[in-house]
């Protein structure tokens, strides 16, 4: 029968392997999925060598990070003394998306009950087990939601694929947003629910908006000439001024040289800056 977190091997956005963990310490190789087996290619690696490179691995049913090649990795150990590892891109951990980046992975039986949950850390969990575990989701997330992940979960087993939910709960007097995706197959007596915290990934993209919004405003409005061009020199996007001062329509612009514009004494240094461009 398919063990539960198996299911998670067929996300098409994340590089899963999973290794036996023997009596000796020792980690035997037993599959992965394609984009696990892409960046083996990629690095000349062979699943020893990934291995060899994880560090210590986590006690039984806790969950820890390596760096692995150019990547960070969730080690899960699993109760069934696997060793189940994610991999994800480094660039990550050094940005503002570490912040959100780690995911909980829970495992629950075909009623929605949760029965046991994967996490790097209680900060990341949010809420201590004994608040979920051997309870339904209508208990833990309220009833319309738990409607949501009973569709949702309905329509991974007729599809076969994974499905996204966003919701927001209210913890610690703060209101939370998470993505949660969810994985089952009618052969495995388990579903596995990925969840994010994107609260702040949100808040991010709010505050983008309203700055574009801005700028785009600042652009539109603005009596001097502003414009956008590509690396080469073509007009990506242009102001109203320049329709004003020169007379041509926007759609008569785009596309054509910015250099059509600049008078010819100053096109060396202006041809100069785009070179030097970072």
């Amino acid at each position: 029968m398919m063990k539960a977190y198996e299911i998670l091997m067929d996300s098409p956005n994340a590089a899963f392997g999973i290794w036996r963990i023997e009596d000796s310490g020792e980690l035997e190789f037993l599959k992965s999925n394609s984009l696990f087996e892409d960046i083996l290619k990629k690095h000349d690696k062979t699943p020893r060598e990934i291995a060899a490179g994880i560090g210590e691995v986590p006690p039984a049913g806790q969950a820890s990070e390596c760096t692995v090649v150019d990547y960070i990795g969730r080690m899960f150990h699993t109760a069934d003394h696997e060793l189940l590892l994610r991999l994800e891109n480094s660039r990550v951990k050094d940005s503002e998306e570490a912040y959100f980046s780690s995911d909980i992975i829970f495992e629950l039986d075909q009623e929605l009950v949760f029965r046991k949950a994967l996490y790097l850390s209680d900060e990341k969990l949010l809420m201590s087990e004994d608040k979920f575990i051997n309870r339904r989701v209508d208990e833990v997330l309220g009833e319309s939601l738990f409607r949501v992940f009973k569709e949702s979960l309905e329509h991974a087993l007729v599809t076969g694929e994974s499905q996204r939910v966003t919701y927001q709960m209210t913890m610690g007097g703060q209101v939370k947003d998470f993505e949660a995706r969810i994985f089952s197959k009618n052969m495995a007596e388990r579903v596995m629910v990925v969840v994010k915290d994107i609260t702040r990934k949100n808040a991010l993209s709010r505050e983008y908006e309203e700055t574009r919004i801005e700028l785009d405003k600042f652009f539109s409005l603005s009596l001097d000439l502003m414009g956008v061009a590509s690396e080469n020199g073509t007009i990506l996007k242009v102001n109203q001024a320049w329709e004003d001062i020169f007379g041509y329509s926007r759609e008569e612009l785009l596309g054509r040289s910015i250099f059509e514009y600049i008078h010819e004494e100053d096109a060396p240094e202006v041809r100069h800056l785009f070179e030097q461009r970072p």
